[in-house]
């Protein structure tokens, strides 16, 4: 009987059982050959070091002497004072275009109301039509944000529908009750019912209590206006 044997080419693939492998000359353990195919690939992306990210953040990192690196920090700390205190100045409730004069440095202090200054509790009624009430409110909010404190400016209308309203905002009168600066501005248009007003009265004392400063920025006097004057005084 004669046998053929047929020599295996180059490119044809002989299987291997799976618990064959191949020894490495330079290793004294031996590798699957699966083992060996994942160890040849390329290196992932994550593992390679971003020049370009490190190279923004040594950009950053100022090459000054220690006196220089000093008042680098100082404006550093001032641009975060400045982003904070206008933050607070907009939730503030201080209308737009007094916002924008504040944070544009055009607050003329010579046209604050005198009475408005060096003020530390109590409340404060500034009845006259003149022009300038919640100008000079509105700086004083900014002034006291700027320094550290809460202040909060509210129409009063609104805080009269407020209290006058079934269902109140409690966050709200939480908020006018305990913020160390108050501003009601507007206050000649508040026609409160006797309920509602007895509340407003309560609110003022305990404010008083706490040695909180309130300002009543009114136009005229109005009958309801001096009540709560005398209330509270």
């Amino acid at each position: 009987m004669l046998t053929l044997f047929y020599p295996l080419t180059i490119s044809q693939k002989m299987p291997f059982p799976n618990s064959c492998k191949i020894r490495m000359n330079h290793h004294s353990h031996d590798y699957p050959l699966e083992e060996m195919e994942r160890i040849s690939e390329p290196k992932l992306a994550r593992d390679v070091l971003n020049l370009e990210e490190i190279l923004k953040v040594l950009d950053k990192i100022p090459q000054t002497t220690e006196q220089e690196s000093k008042e680098w920090r100082r404006k550093e700390k001032e641009k975060e004072r400045i982003a904070s205190w206008k933050k607070r100045l907009r939730q503030s409730g201080v209308p737009q275009g007094f916002y924008d004069a504040c944070v544009n440095g055009k607050i003329d202090k010579s046209r604050i109301f005198p009475i408005l200054k060096n003020l530390s509790s109590g409340c404060l009624f500034v009845c006259t039509p003149e022009k300038g009430k919640t100008f000079s409110a509105c700086a004083l909010i900014s002034q006291e944000l700027w320094n550290g404190r809460s202040a909060f400016y509210m129409k009063a209308p609104e805080l009269e529908r407020e209290m006058s309203s079934y269902k109140k905002d409690a966050r709200l009168i939480n908020r006018a009750q305990s913020i160390p600066l108050l501003v009601l501005d507007d206050f000649e248009g508040v026609r409160m019912c006797v309920n509602s007003s007895s509340d407003f009265i309560a609110l003022l004392k305990k404010r008083n209590d706490s040695n909180f400063l309130t300002i009543l920025n009114s136009k005229k006097r109005t009958f309801f206006l001096e009540q709560i004057e005398e209330a509270v005084s």
